[in-house]
């Protein structure tokens, strides 16, 4: 995720994409921060801080949903067309 999250980071973007942007970023940047609590012997030597960070993994993972929802209008609105799978049926379920 902090791989994706730098290559985004850096990717210049249309001005209306930028909170689209923006958004997708933070998501990155907290699953990141969640797996790193999770990563090695975090799990033994701070339960708690692993049970929070699972929390944290469950509630952005209900987020992504909403964030292709945002992409594929966006798309939408610019008549930008794509055979993305999982952007087509984001599409098809905002109907």
């Amino acid at each position: 995720y902090k791989r994706a999250y730098d290559i985004l980071r850096d990717t210049a973007v249309p001005s209306s994409w930028k909170e689209l942007h923006k958004k997708t970023l933070t998501a990155l940047l907290s699953f990141s921060v969640a797996f790193e609590a999770l990563s090695g012997t975090n799990i033994d030597t701070d339960p708690i801080k692993a049970v929070a960070a699972l929390n944290q993994i469950q509630s952005l993972s209900l987020q992504i949903p909403s964030i292709f929802k945002e992409v594929s209008t966006l798309l939408k609105s610019q008549n930008i067309n794509t055979n993305d799978i999982i952007l087509n049926a984001s599409s098809t379920n905002s109907n």
